[in-house]
C-alpha cells in the first residue's frame, strides 16, 4: 500500500483489508481465551513465574505482529475508509494490550524474586 487515501477509495482493497482485520480479531480472541483459561502448572512461586513468562511470551508475539508497519498502514486505510469493523478490532486490541502489560509487569516483578524462590525450593540448608 503506497498511498493510504487512494487505497481507502478502492473498495476492493478495503474489502480485502476488512476481511484480514476480521480474521485478526478472531485470532486475538482465540489467543486471549486460550491464555485466560491456563493456570500455573505445579505449586509454588516458581510455577507462577513460569506461568507468567509463558503468558507474556504468547501475548508478546501477537502484540509485536500488530505493530508491524504494514499492519499499521492497513489499519490507517480502514480508518480513512471509516469501516465499522475497526471498533470491535480496537476493543480486542486494547484487551490484548491490557493482558500483555499485566503479564509483562508480573514477570518483571517476580523475576526479581526468582533467585530467592530457587534457593528456598532447592536449597538444602539455610
Amino acid at each position: 500500500i503506497e498511498d493510504v487515501q487512494t487505497a481507502a477509495g478502492n473498495m476492493d482493497i478495503v474489502t480485502t483489508l476488512e476481511s484480514a482485520v476480521e480474521s485478526w480479531e478472531k485470532a486475538i480472541a482465540v489467543c486471549l481465551e486460550t491464555q485466560l483459561k491456563k493456570t500455573p502448572v505445579g505449586n509454588g512461586p516458581l510455577a507462577e513465574i513460569d506461568f507468567w513468562r509463558e503468558r507474556s511470551s504468547a501475548l508478546s508475539a501477537v502484540c509485536e505482529q500488530l505493530e508491524l508497519p504494514m499492519v499499521k498502514k492497513m489499519l490507517q486505510v480502514l480508518k480513512v475508509a471509516e469501516v465499522s469493523v475497526l471498533s470491535s478490532f480496537e476493543h480486542n486490541r486494547i484487551e490484548l494490550n491490557k493482558f500483555y502489560t499485566e503479564a509483562k509487569d508480573n514477570v518483571r516483578f517476580l523475576s526479581t524474586l526468582e533467585r530467592h524462590f530457587k534457593n528456598l525450593a532447592h536449597g538444602s540448608t539455610f
